[in-house]
């Protein structure tokens, strides 16, 4: 073996490395949900060499990279390379795109401790090294995963307080409504709240406030009974004005314009139709909507 490469993803992180490469030198480009890793022969470069090699990547996606700021760690022989000094941002989550030799942020969740659920912060970074045969890296990043724990019992923390307030003193009631075919809203729960605005940060009912998911909520004051506020009809207006713009994209892509304008019959014509099609399911309405100015 000259050159080994491998790509783990968070899901497969065990306490016990199960690989064949412990005793190569290593070079790891960590991101928040996976492990870009290549596994050297020590027999066939020299360390000087291989650490200017890593410098050289770092240099790279620092050049390449518009938000992340790389670094980079080292023991025994084994680097890592992560998107900041932190490791990981709690907030702002990047992953690195080895066709590109950048990191790029993803957007799929609120934040780090959403994606991990209840892992403690610090089992999931450790089992990370082991999972890639660089156990002894995690004692070079232990005061940064330090932090990441503090931020992570604060939240437990803060949502625990949340709960209990919720329960012994609600002062909200919160209807959760699903916004179903045609867009008609369904009642689907209600929730007893102290402050309607925290409650639905805690990560049981952040889908709530997500657009792709199609819910919405009303909040309804327990001692007067008003509604004190209303997201219904906003929900379901975002939710056509989406659907119209993917069928009437305001710009398009200079790629695609250039395939519109080749004959027909050419194998790489593009039609505006399939140019917008999408995977939106039509419901009643749609042809008559344009949006509110």
């Amino acid at each position: 073996m000259t050159v080994h490469q491998e790509i783990i993803s968070a899901s497969d992180y065990t306490n016990v490395y199960q690989g064949e490469y412990f005793n190569c030198y290593q070079i790891h480009v960590f991101s928040f949900n996976k492990v870009f890793s290549t596994y050297f022969n020590p027999e066939l470069i020299a360390i000087e060499q291989l650490r200017q090699n890593v410098k050289s990547v770092v240099a790279a996606i620092a050049e390449r990279s518009r938000q992340a700021e790389p670094a980079l760690f080292e023991k025994n022989g084994k680097f890592l390379i992560t998107y900041n000094n932190d490791i990981l941002d709690p907030v702002e989550l990047f992953e690195f795109l080895p066709e590109f030799v950048r990191y790029e942020p993803v957007y799929d969740y609120n934040d780090l401790f959403e994606y991990i659920g209840d892992i403690p912060i610090d089992v999931f970074m450790k089992n990370a090294m082991i999972s890639i045969g660089a156990e002894e890296l995690y004692g070079e990043i232990e005061g940064q995963v330090a932090k990441l724990v503090e931020h992570q019992n604060s939240d437990i923390a803060y949502n625990e307080e949340t709960k209990a307030i919720d329960t012994s003193d609600p002062k909200f009631l919160i209807e959760v409504y699903k916004i179903e075919k045609d867009y008609k809203p369904v009642l689907v729960e209600t929730l007893r709240s102290n402050n309607f605005e925290r409650t639905l940060f805690l990560l049981e009912y952040r889908h709530i406030m997500e657009p792709d998911r199609r819910f919405s909520f009303k909040a309804i004051d327990i001692a007067t009974k008003k509604v004190i506020e209303d997201h219904i009809e906003e929900s379901i207006e975002s939710i056509r004005f989406n659907k119209h713009l993917r069928k009437n994209p305001p710009t398009i892509d200079l790629g695609a314009m250039q395939r519109m304008e080749l004959d027909n019959d050419d194998p790489d014509f593009l039609s505006w139709e399939e140019y917008t099609a999408n995977d939106d399911e039509y419901e009643e309405g749609d042809d008559e909507y344009t949006p509110r100015h």
